[in-house]
Parts: C-alpha cells; structure tokens; sequence
C-alpha cells in the first residue's frame, strides 16, 4: 500500500516538471494522451439534481484512484499523471470537474459536504472490489479529505498535493474580499467568481471539517514544495495534529512551487 502511494507521490513530483499551470486547450488533452494504452472518457451525470463531467479511464475491475482539482482548475490538471503508463497498468482513474468548473457549469457549490456527496455517488463505478485511493490538489485536499471522512470504509488512502486544510490561513487573505464587491465581481467572470466565491466560503467550511478529521486512522501522504507562496506548508503539521489515529508520511522539495500535478 505505502509502496504505490509512494510512487503516486513520487509521479505527481515528476510530472511537475513537464506540464505549465496553464488552462488547457482540447489540443493539449489529445496531446497527452496521443501514445497512452487508454485513452480518457468524458461523460456527464446527474448526480442529486446537478450535472457533473467526469472523466474516466482504464479497466473498472483495476483499483481506483480518484481525482479532485482545485481553485481555478478542472479534471485536466491531472492528465500528466493520467497518461502516465505505468499508472494505466495498475488503476482505473476518475477526475471530476468540481461545480463551477471546467465543463460542470453553472455555480459555484460552498459546501465541502455537498461536493463529498456528489463525487463519492461515483464510487459505484470502482468494480475491483478493493477500496479506493483520493488525490486532491490545493482546495481539492479539503474535499477529498471530507470525502475520506464521509466515506472511510471506502477509502484505502488520500494524497494531498499542497492541500489547503489549515482553517486561519484561510481567513487572512483579504484581496478576496476586495473580490467580492460588486463591480470586480463583474469583471471577473463567472468562472473566477465562482472560484473567489468558494474560497470565501473555505475557511468556515475547514473549521467544521477540523472536528471530524480526528476520526481518518487510514494511511495519508502528503507532497508539499518548500516554494509554494499560495498554500503554506503548515498544512503538514496541521494534517498531523489533526489526524492522530492516522499514518501519515510526507514529501518536500525544497524547489517544489504550488502546481504539483502539472
């Protein structure tokens, strides 16, 4: 178990060095996956009254690894590791487009449970029998660590790739309320308003969270770069005061910046 999380942390470092944190065009997906063995299926699914996309693949009977993006983001920020082919050999992969993003339009969803509830309907496709591996970069650490406690009978492990789980951090940063008036909401757009708007959200949402992330005895790695000037790397002693019962390994790079999965 340890042996494939490692690897997994070790392949979301690697892919570091070739994929820019950019917004990805259609060119670039087909691009990735031009020599992959699979190639990924893109499907949307009403789950609770909300349409989801999600992309999907590999072979349902293989363990799953389950992605979740940040803020900005979408499914695509992991096609580095998708693509890989090792990784194809050995695991069936979903990676969602969380609401607001990517191709899940409309707006954005606050609640850390909500999302929890949607992604984890998804879990019907995992056929192999075996429980399932969570990976969630940035904001996506605090849904998938949700997920792992809403789902932990379900859940073999979680990667985090600089996670924001860390409640304070959160409250301080105060250019996102300049980004919540009125008249930068309209320049932003809906896209990064939707991003703001959740983020705005976040900080109440880990508080609530830190009270029941007591219950995660399961095996956790954390990757974070020394570098990253958007989440900081107290999140790693926060994961580890705040997980007792769990085992908990981690990975730094002293040249490591906040975009891990690129």
């Amino acid at each position: 178990m340890w042996a494939v999380m490692i690897g997994l942390a070790a392949a979301l470092v690697s892919v570091t060095n070739f994929f820019d944190p950019t917004v990805r065009t259609k060119e670039d997906v087909v691009s990735a996956f031009l020599e992959a063995s699979v190639k990924p299926r893109s499907y949307f699914e009403e789950i609770d009254g909300r349409e989801i996309h999600f992309v999907e693949l590999g072979d349902p009977e293989l363990p799953l690894l389950f992605f979740v993006h940040g803020s900005p983001g979408s499914w695509s920020d992991f096609m580095g590791l998708m693509a890989d082919p090792k990784l194809n050999q050995r695991f069936h992969m979903i990676a969602v487009d969380r609401p607001g993003q990517g191709e899940t339009g409309g707006k954005y969803e606050a609640s850390l449970v909500v999302q929890s509830s949607y992604f984890s309907q998804l879990f019907d496709r995992n056929r192999s029998g075996e429980k399932i591996i969570l990976v969630g970069h940035s904001y996506g650490g605090g849904v998938v660590a949700q997920m792992a406690v809403d789902q932990k009978d379900r859940i073999k492990g979680v990667v985090f790739a600089a996670p924001t789980l860390e409640p304070e951090p959160q409250e301080e940063w105060w250019l996102r309320d300049v980004g919540n008036t009125p008249a930068v909401r309209f320049m932003l757009g809906d896209w990064l308003d939707n991003c703001n708007q959740e983020m705005l959200a976040l900080a109440d949402e880990l508080h609530r969270l830190s009270a029941e992330l007591n219950v995660l005895d399961m095996k956790l790695c954390i990757i974070h770069g020394d570098a990253d000037v958007l989440v900081d790397v107290s999140n790693i002693a926060y994961l580890k005061s705040a997980c007792p019962g769990a085992n908990i390994k981690v990975y730094t790079d002293e040249e490591m910046n906040h975009f891990i999965p690129w």
